[in-house]
């Protein structure tokens, strides 16, 4: 069992360099999105840690596909070090339910951090996923 470990760094005006925030309105810390996978029997488990948006939400999308390729039956979802994630990153994880159920496949979430549940509830959204056991 192998894990890997991928990490995103916001680019372009909300990248900020090492080192104390310079304190400039509109600009705000890096804070990098970890992923780590690990093979669970037939499913793939993928632990996220950070933030979720726009600027990450890439490494998070290849990170979920290449996850579920590698899977028997599905993927389990740790979220519970996820200190934010917007709309971006619930459309990252729709898709990866969708690609999933098309290929007979499902994404279970294991655990979820408070912030990844207001946006599942608040969006209606959480009835998606499969929560707790392997569906």
């Amino acid at each position: 069992m192998s894990e890997s470990v991928l990490s995103a760094r916001p680019v372009g005006r909300y990248a900020t360099p090492p080192g104390p925030s310079p304190g400039v309105l509109g600009e705000r810390p890096a804070t990098p999105l970890e992923i780590g996978t690990h093979r669970t029997g037939d499913r793939t488990t993928v632990v996220a840690v950070g933030e979720i948006d726009m600027d990450t939400c890439p490494i998070l999308r290849r990170s979920l596909y290449e996850a579920l390729s590698a899977s028997v039956r599905g993927i389990e979802l740790d979220l519970a070090g996820v200190r934010f994630c917007d709309c971006s990153g619930l459309n990252v994880l729709m898709l990866a339910g969708r690609n999933a159920a098309a290929e007979g496949r499902t994404v279970v979430v294991r655990s979820a951090s408070p912030a990844v549940e207001r946006l599942l509830t608040a969006t209606g959204t959480s009835s998606l996923f499969a929560f707790g056991g392997h569906a």
